[in-house]
């Protein structure tokens, strides 16, 4: 018996093989629900940058806090380098 036989032979055999309509249906929605997830993370941060970058106030604020937390990152590698 060919590979092609065997082949052609598999092929009908799961012709009739029955699949709930729901099996179907469940794998297109975590199918979207995977796209829509992924489509969330990159566009909160296009969103936020975007809000950033228009206004002087909120660039001043960000580069505020950033500011500060690489000061407070800084005092704390230094206080735990010499009083550890």
């Amino acid at each position: 018996m060919k590979h092609e036989d065997i082949y052609e032979r598999w092929v009908q055999e799961k012709k009739g093989v029955q699949v709930d309509a729901a099996l179907a249906q469940s794998v297109m929605d975590q199918i979207r629900r995977g796209q829509a997830e992924r489509k969330k993370s990159p566009a909160l941060w296009f969103d936020l940058t975007r809000r950033i970058d228009m206004s002087r106030w909120t660039k001043a604020a960000v580069l505020g806090i950033a500011s500060l937390l690489g000061l407070g990152r800084i005092l704390l590698t230094l206080h735990l380098l010499l009083f550890a």
